[in-house]
């Protein structure tokens, strides 16, 4: 449908607040809101192209998942299109997929990290071409205060603060949230741009405390079940394939909640989408504690 808009109305489907570049908005009100439906997407076209029984089948699944990466990429959403390649290679390290390489991989990027950390002329040299690659505007302070969201991150902890406990009511940071921050412009904002600062606002420590515990709790679920033998018997290629889904989908909420609302603050598609993922932690976890019993009963 984004798609359909783009093609009937260029201009109504932009993401008129970002001028400088064009920015796919589709039937959503923000380029961001609709890139991580478009990731989501991907990753689910991903499952479904894995079970497709039939050649008519994989090919339908095939052209989704161009249709959904393309997508994505006009939004230019970096937040959700670092969350899509945040949650592939965890999903391929926790399901054993990268190996030995992926490893090496892995221990060579933490080397090179550590000897930049060591060189401030490397940190600059470094800031500046990624401030190339990401920054819309080129300039590096945009990335050391995330495009802006440091100013929005100490408001949004001021707030915080006023309404420790209980927090401000769901769906309240678009009200309050203008009232404590505007940029030199007078522009305000109507997210914290992080989503564990808008559900803080909005449901306090007892109501992020819970969130987080969900959260937790369905990443602990699936990573044990991907790690497990279990995982890999005939029986539960679906059941796998089904709990890799889950986990890339929880792997990119995390990274693109750090910079966007995602699934706090009010109930939306992200939350609906985080509803999914626990409730496949839940199949998974029963399933699997159901598989235990049988084994423990039929133990002589």
């Amino acid at each position: 449908a984004s798609l359909a808009v783009l093609a009937i109305a260029p201009t109504m489907a932009r993401d008129l607040a970002d001028p400088s570049k064009y920015r796919l908005r589709g039937i959503t009100g923000t380029a961001n809101s609709l890139g991580p439906l478009m990731a989501a997407g991907c990753m689910i076209a991903l499952f479904m192209l894995k079970r497709a029984a039939t050649t008519w089948k994989w090919r339908f699944h095939a052209f989704m998942l161009l249709v959904f990466f393309a997508t994505l990429l006009l939004t230019n959403s970096r937040s959700s299109i670092m969350g899509l390649v945040a949650a592939m290679f965890g999903s391929w390290l926790v399901a054993g997929q990268l190996g030995v390489l992926g490893l090496l991989v892995g221990l060579l990027g933490l080397a090179v990290l550590a000897i930049v950390m060591l060189y401030p002329g490397l940190q600059d040299a470094l800031l500046s071409l990624l401030a190339g690659l990401f920054a819309r505007s080129g300039n590096v302070a945009e990335l050391t205060t995330f495009t802006g969201r440091q100013q929005i991150w100490d408001a949004s902890w001021r707030l915080a603060h006023e309404a420790p406990w209980i927090g401000h009511g769901l769906s309240s940071v678009s009200v309050v949230l203008p009232k404590a921050h505007a940029d030199e412009w007078g522009n305000t904002v109507a997210t914290a741009h992080n989503f564990f600062l808008e559900s803080l606002i909005s449901v306090g420590w007892l109501g992020t405390g819970l969130l987080l515990a969900v959260v937790l709790m369905a990443l602990w679920i699936l990573a044990r079940f991907l790690l497990s033998n279990k995982s890999c018997a005939p029986a539960a290629t679906q059941s796998r394939d089904l709990a890799v889904c889950a986990f890339r989908c929880m792997i990119m909420m995390l990274v693109q909640g750090f910079g966007e609302k995602a699934f706090a603050g009010h109930p939306g598609s992200p939350f609906l989408a985080l509803g999914a993922v626990v409730a496949t932690s839940i199949f998974i976890a029963r399933e699997y504690l159901a598989s235990d019993l049988t084994r423990v009963q039929a133990t002589p």
